[in-house]
């Protein structure tokens, strides 16, 4: 199973499914189906409301790989970056979903989480009120 780690805000959008699309197709030989774990569930809300960001490690245990989305400037957001941090710990590898100058999403493996590009739990809140109000 590969965990799908992305922003709150592209939850439910057109780039969430574009997003799917590509991992399935970097990941899945012909004719088989990849099961992808996407935290955008109702599943995933209830773990996450009962068990916080430690619902989702458990859940990253069990994948072969992680795939992250940053934020269209690449930031990432905090959950995202923890969710980069337990992967690399366990030794999963991982990997970022980027987009090239002609729109094609590839993956590019990533061995360390870049700090700098990290957001802390305030900044992502902030980023996300931004959001939701300019919508």
């Amino acid at each position: 199973m590969i965990y799908f780690a992305h922003p709150v805000s592209d939850y439910g959008t057109v780039h969430e499914a574009a997003c799917l699309a590509a991992i399935e197709a970097a990941f899945s030989p012909p004719d088989v189906e990849v099961r992808i774990y996407n935290p955008n569930s109702p599943e995933g809300s209830r773990g996450y409301r009962d068990g916080g960001m430690r619902y989702f490690e458990g859940i990253i245990g069990t994948c072969s790989a992680l795939v992250y989305r940053p934020f269209g400037d690449g930031m990432i957001g905090a959950g995202v970056a923890c969710e980069i941090a337990c992967a690399i710990g366990l030794g999963i590898p991982v990997h970022e979903l980027v987009e090239t100058t002609r729109g094609r999403l590839v993956l590019v493996p990533v061995v360390a989480l870049n700090a700098s590009r990290a957001l802390d739990v305030e900044q992502t809140r902030a980023r996300l009120v931004g959001r939701r109000t300019a919508a």
